[in-house]
């Protein structure tokens, strides 16, 4: 068993699940036609939005959250970076 399969089960998740979902991901972003830079940048955003959400309840699930409202913050702050530049 690899490292992070072991990560997966010490936290509850099953492995399955992602990688269903890793498969379903990735064949929107090949429809998409995203770039591999596209992609870093996707899941790098993604992440950051996670953790934000993670900081108030990590056990409650996507669902429960404003993912919108949390993305939109996210891209309002980066739109603000590139006006002071």
């Amino acid at each position: 068993m690899n490292r992070q399969i072991a990560n997966m089960l010490v936290d509850g998740v099953k492995p399955e699940k992602i990688s269903k979902a890793c498969d379903y991901i990735f064949e929107y972003l090949n429809i998409e036609e995203f770039s591999l830079v596209e992609t870093e940048h996707l899941i790098s955003s993604m992440r950051y939005i996670i953790s934000k959400m993670q900081e108030r309840d990590p056990l409650r699930k996507l669902s429960g959250f404003d993912y919108s409202s949390s993305a939109d913050a996210l891209f309002a702050s980066e739109a603000d970076l590139k006006a002071k530049s």
